[in-house]
């Protein structure tokens, strides 16, 4: 597909290293000089440096020969005017980029409003992440895939003692799940079946739903057994405000801190089932004269990284039951495993897998869940005979840093598959894959874009 991307921020960046690995056309525009240079390794694509508004870049680019056209600018008005303009002058699909998206309105009536196909909210969408983590009981961090019939769970060694000092292919056998990646000293890797679990190491399985929640009740007993939850939020901005909304519809006891007078006012406005406080919240004194020792959920989700880890980190010397904290810098990503909060949202993360996931239309390639930046879990249909088709597993000869962690047969069943799976024309692949081979992966869903087909991935 010919698509055009506007701005270069670092959701933009992320979108661009995504839509890469397949055979699309991009140009990417925006003003700033250095951010585009952060995208220029990514060869074969057209990098216009304009200020999106002005003169020159409708001079040089036909917004209506795009197939998608996608604004990812930090002002929504900007966002508003160029994709309305593309959908008129002929783009086939426009998707803008909201930040300040109330709470309570309808995205069907904005996206007709401004005459755009699709509105990607990242606050909303970043709300959206932290309500469901709050309603999922576990300590475990998890992800669903293959509409929900797989999931992948990651977890400290040291929480399930049975496991350490055992190696995977004694582990194996007697789990129906399969070990797809362990990260230790700040490392990933996919282990053997002679690699020994070690105590601080953090475990990735993936199995189907069903085993995987009969895993976590073992491992993760519930923190807490009762309905309603005591809740707290800090910060005052539109993801606190959309979260406690989501979440007061599930009876929860929430409590909102915010600084800034005029987001108290507003907050005690639009949320009647919640208590709105205004306190300095870097002041643990303030927390502690509110109860953060009675919460079963601490929620950072300020503006800032650094006080969203700080106090999610200080929450749990209270206790707490689960501490979720939304980061949005990738320079963090290498540090999130080491620490002990329990749950982290990354809107950036969230939105680009929302955008690319429109794009391709659930054709072919979506990716899931990131392993703190080191390698993701994606699905790979096999629409044509290719020629791994009808071989079993074992022998593929695997490149280093792609696993197969689970099939979706044609019919909708789902397998954990072994050495002996046989690989059929239509399967679906959930595989663990590597940063380093992700240039790889991208052939298996597009042989066509090299003759040897799977000779990069299959050795």
């Amino acid at each position: 597909m010919k698509i055009l991307i506007v701005g270069a921020g670092r959701l933009a960046q992320r979108v661009v290293r995504m839509l890469s690995l397949e055979n699309h056309k991009l140009t990417v525009v925006d003003a700033n000089a250095e951010k585009l240079g952060k995208l220029r390794r990514f060869k074969n694509h057209t990098y216009i440096e304009a200020d999106p508004l002005g003169l020159d870049f409708y001079k040089s680019v036909n917004l209506g020969d795009f197939d998608v056209v996608v604004c990812l600018t930090r002002s929504d008005k900007t966002n508003i005017i160029i994709g309305s303009a593309a959908k008129r002058l002929g783009a086939k699909k426009t998707i803008a980029l909201f930040k300040e998206v109330s709470p309570i309105e309808d995205l069907d009536d904005l996206k007709s409003s401004i005459g755009i196909d699709e509105v990607v909210s990242l606050n909303r969408e970043s709300a959206q992440a932290i309500a469901d983590l709050v309603f999922d009981d576990f300590s475990g961090k998890s992800d669903f895939f293959a509409k929900g019939k797989m999931q992948v769970l990651s977890f400290r060694a040291n929480n399930s003692p049975d496991l350490i000092n055992k190696t995977i292919e004694k582990v194996g056998a007697l789990m129906p799940f399969l070990i797809v990646a362990l990260a230790r000293d700040n490392k990933v890797f996919i282990p053997n079946g002679n690699t020994i679990i070690e105590k601080d190491d953090l475990i990735y399985i993936a199995g189907l739903t069903k085993d995987i929640q009969k895993f976590r009740h073992i491992y993760f007993p519930a923190k807490t057994q009762v309905e309603s939850k005591n809740i707290m939020i800090v910060g005052g901005g539109e993801v606190c405000e959309y979260a406690a909304e989501l979440m007061s519809k599930k009876s929860c006891n929430i409590k909102l801190i915010a600084k800034d007078e005029k987001n108290v006012k507003r907050l005690r406005r639009n949320l009647s089932d919640a208590l709105v406080v205004r306190g300095d919240f870097e002041d643990f004194r303030v927390l502690e004269g509110e109860d953060i020792e009675k919460q079963d959920v601490f929620i950072a989700a300020t503006d800032s990284d650094e006080l969203n880890i700080v106090t999610g980190l200080m929450s749990k010397k209270y206790k707490v039951g689960m501490a979720i904290s939304k980061v949005e810098g990738l320079s963090y990503s290498l540090l999130l495993d080491e620490l002990s909060i329990d749950q982290f949202v990354n809107p950036i993360g969230i939105c680009a897998n929302r955008i690319v996931e429109i794009i391709r239309g659930n054709k072919g390639l979506n990716t899931f869940v990131s392993f703190s930046g080191r390698a993701e879990m994606w699905e790979v249909k096999l629409r044509q005979k290719l020629p791994i088709v009808d071989k079993k597993i074992k022998d593929l000869n695997l490149a280093d840093g792609i696993i197969i962690a689970g099939i979706e047969r044609e019919d909708g069943l789902i397998l954990v598959p072994r050495g002996e799976t046989v690989i059929r024309q239509n399967d679906k692949l959930i595989v663990f894959c590597k940063n380093e081979s992700l240039k790889n992966l991208c052939k298996v869903v597009n042989p066509e874009s090299t003759p040897t087909f799977f000779g990069e991935i299959f050795r």
